[in-house]
């Protein structure tokens, strides 16, 4: 068997709470430290002068041209054909 509970004590009453106190009032905002000047732009250093432009080479010499061929000895002439013997005369029609 279970032994009977204890009884609970009541509770004792909460305590007011305290009253909040009073926020402290902001401290006032310190001046902006004025912008320091720019450093002035140091000046452009001098453009470097051109290399002077190299001398153009020389042109090579043209080389010889070749000699020409000799020409082919020309062919011989073929020899000429006989000539056709000439067709003889036909008679002269009889006159009317």
């Amino acid at each position: 068997m279970t032994a009977p509970l204890a009884r609970t004590s009541p509770s004792a009453p909460t305590a007011p709470t305290a009253p909040t106190a009073p926020t402290a009032p902001t401290a006032p905002t310190a001046p902006t430290a004025p912008t320091a000047p720019t450093a002035p732009t140091a000046p452009t250093a001098p453009t470097a002068p051109t290399a002077p432009t190299a001398p153009t080479a020389p042109t090579a010499p043209t080389a010889p041209t070749a000699p020409t061929a000799p020409t082919a000895p020309t062919a011989p002439t073929a020899p000429t054909a006989p000539t056709a013997p000439t067709a003889p005369t036909a008679p002269n029609a009889p006159n009317l």
